[in-house]
């Protein structure tokens, strides 16, 4: 028998992954555009940005679990 909380895990990873490839997909024609932005945009920036969103992401999740 399937554990329930495993099923549910792994629903959960399939339909993430499912719309990043459809997110992709969608945006096939646009990626050398957006590749390219990232490549002439300030580093520092794009790494504060980073810095701050994954935390902050990470955090309300722990919240929202909880």
């Amino acid at each position: 028998m399937v554990d329930p909380k495993r099923l549910k895990i792994f629903l959960r990873f399939f339909i993430s992954f499912g719309l990043l490839i459809t997110l992709l997909w969608i945006m096939r024609n646009d990626i050398h555009n957006i590749v390219g932005i990232l490549k002439n945009s300030n580093k520092l920036y794009f790494i504060i940005g980073l810095s701050i969103s994954i935390p902050l992401s990470v955090a309300l999740a722990i919240r929202l679990k909880i």
